[in-house]
């Protein structure tokens, strides 16, 4: 039977503790903090549970103003409170209750501090309700959230707490290394009072048979208590001092030192005597009992396992089977064999009773671990789906990929295909107008030579000299006229120079005609090849036609080019001809329609201006 801080005030100490310092989780709040006050006050002074229960409306009350006004940091606070004022009215399930709602708030308001509380507090409750395992779990929560909020006095009393656990369900090994574990993290720290966890910890030592230990233990935290000046002043002051009492005289009882064993029982019991507390008087009673058994006097033990037995408390399972265990041993020691029996079928029935919680609680842990398992399975489900929708989607996107460069290559070999058949279209239109050039002059004219020849050949002698001269005359028309088509053909494809390319179709032009023509250049720049050519085209077309057919005795031509347009203008003061709206082939092989085809397919203009006997102005404009 433990018989201190773990079985007696320990789940006090740590509300105590939560009640001292919460208020830092809800600075500002006069009304938390008036709140927060009361509950201290009225755990000092033992207030009645009903009592304690009436107030926790209030504070849910204030905990929703709070929530509503968006603060829901000291909205937990405030709850953490409420917590405190059902745990001590005994009304464990509601404690859960309202501390994982408090819990919730802290966690969505980022207070780790508050989060822990909340989670301290529950653990618990959890206790009290002999679910140890669920309790550790919640206490070791609550520590770990103190120790990110820095809060290093309410991570060790959490920790502490899970300790105490581990002492009450026999495991004295983990418990020791918990107690061990939280002395060499906090026991030297200014920020908490760590006696109550160094009588504990002999305690323990005692029941594992280190008994120097355990009194070297238990001698540093009476040294602690006389440094520090404690005192019974307050109610958990008096517990700590009484609990480390009975374990200096356990330790002593254990080392058959009855001289130095009996004087701390006694002093003990009448402190707890004094207390009036039925909690304390069943812990002082049977600590003295066990005392006593130790020291092999189970006569003397009876008196005081009888009070512990009255006294005992119902709502602690772990407490009433250590006391019917001892009251048994006792029984039995001072030959009352049947008061035995019962004692120990009642300590058996409680063993029962713990057995039947521990195992609903590993079964609870156990669906627990089979819901997170089976949620675990099904995000793996999830996770394989969505790995085998992307890998598909990955695959359409390859294929999306793979189509689209076929399409486009498909397209550019179509596009390749038609310019190479627009070319060679181009190429066989060439061809035809070469055959039909050299078919209306070269071959028209030599034939026409050649009758001429045959003919005069049968005249008479004295005529060949005229037919001759004739026929030299059209020679030489023919040979103009070939040049002219070899210039057209060459002019597309050699001389890219606008004003060169002009001087040379006047230069042609000149061979044909007597007319006088000039040439006025005005070139900001060369206006590129398509543009050139298709001038030059056009000046082609109107000079031969100026030189041939209109009997021009002037022509001028002239070209200005600008940022944006190129212009050309051929004005001669031929026999000029009637305009038609829609304009033809007029004289030579290529013909106005055929100018205008070309200037318009760059986009520009040719405009015609003539009358007859008025001359003809052919232009052309062509932006750039």
């Amino acid at each position: 039977m433990l018989v201190s801080i773990p079985r007696t005030t320990a789940w006090l100490l740590a509300l105590l503790a939560l009640a001292f310092g919460v208020q830092r989780a809800a600075a500002g709040s006069p009304e938390l903090d008036a709140r927060l006050a009361a509950v201290r006050a009225d755990a000092m002074r033992s207030v009645p549970a009903p009592e304690m229960l009436a107030k926790i409306p209030a504070v849910i009350a204030l905990s929703k103003t709070f929530e509503t006004g968006g603060e829901p940091a000291k909205a937990g606070a405030a709850l953490n409170s409420a917590v405190i004022y059902a745990l001590l009215g005994g009304d464990l399930r509601r404690a859960i209750a309202i501390a994982d709602r408090a819990a919730g708030l802290c966690a969505g308001a980022g207070d780790r501090r508050c989060y822990g509380n909340a989670m301290n507090q529950s653990g618990i409750a959890l206790w009290r309700l002999n679910d140890p395992y669920a309790a550790m779990q919640r206490l070791d929560r609550g520590a770990r959230a103190f120790v990110d909020a820095g809060d290093i006095e309410r991570a060790a009393i959490a920790r502490l707490n899970a300790a105490n656990i581990r002492y009450d369900i026999g495991d004295l090994t983990g418990a020791l290394a918990d107690y061990d574990r939280i002395d060499r993290l906090y026991g030297n720290s200014a920020r908490w009072d760590p006696v109550g966890m160094l009588a504990s910890k002999a305690e323990v030592l005692v029941k594992l048979g280190r008994l120097d230990e355990a009194r070297g233990t238990a001698q540093r935290a009476a040294a602690m208590l006389q440094q520090r000046g404690r005192s019974s002043g307050t109610r958990w002051e008096s517990d700590v001092v009484n609990s480390t009492r009975g374990v200096m005289a356990l330790v002593e009882a254990s080392l058959g030192n009855a001289a130095a064993a009996l004087p701390l029982y006694q002093a003990y019991v009448a402190a707890a005597e004094k207390s009036g507390s039925p909690l304390e008087r069943h812990n002082a009673h049977y600590a003295f009992a066990e005392g006593l058994m130790l020291l092999g006097r189970a006569t003397a033990a009876y008196p005081h396992v009888r009070i512990a037995l009255d006294l005992i408390d119902e709502t602690d399972p772990a407490g009433r089977r250590d006391t019917y265990d001892l009251a048994s041993r006792i029984a039995a020691d001072s030959g009352r064999t049947t008061e035995a029996l019962d004692h120990l079928r009642n300590a058996e029935k409680v063993r029962n009773e713990l057995a039947a919680t521990t195992l609903r609680s590993a079964i609870a842990d156990a669906n627990a671990q089979t819901a997170v398992a089976e949620r675990e399975a099904q995000l793996a489900r999830r996770d394989a789906a969505w790995a085998t929708q992307r890998t598909q989607l990955l695959g359409l996107v390859a294929l999306a990929v793979i189509l689209t460069i076929l399409v486009t290559v498909v397209v550019f070999v179509r596009y390749r295909a038609r310019t190479l058949e627009q070319r060679y279209a181009a190429v066989l239109d060439e061809r035809t107008r070469l055959a039909r050039e050299l078919h209306d002059t070269l071959l028209q004219g030599f034939t026409g030579i050649t009758l001429q020849l045959r003919a005069a050949a049968k005249r008479d002698p004295a005529s060949v000299n005229g037919v001759l001269s004739t026929m030299a005359d059209e020679a030489g028309r023919w040979v103009s006229e070939t040049r002219q088509a070899v210039w057209d053909m060459r002019a597309a494809t050699s001389d890219h120079d606008l004003q060169k390319g002009l001087e040379q179709a006047i230069a042609t032009t000149r061979t044909q005609s007597d007319a006088q023509i000039s040439l006025d250049c005005e070139l900001s720049g060369q206006p590129g090849q398509t543009v050139t050519g298709a001038l030059l085209r056009v000046a082609q077309e109107a000079l031969g036609n100026a030189a041939r057919h209109a009997s021009a005795t002037r022509i001028d031509v002239a070209a200005r080019t600008t940022a944006e347009q190129a212009r050309l203008s051929i004005v001669d003061d031929g026999v000029g001809f009637r305009a038609a709206p829609e304009l033809s082939a007029l004289g030579g092989h290529w013909g106005l329609l055929g100018m205008r085809e070309r200037i318009e397919a760059l986009g520009g203009v040719l405009t015609v201006d003539a009358a007859p006997g008025r001359g003809t102005r052919v232009t052309a404009e062509v932006p750039l």
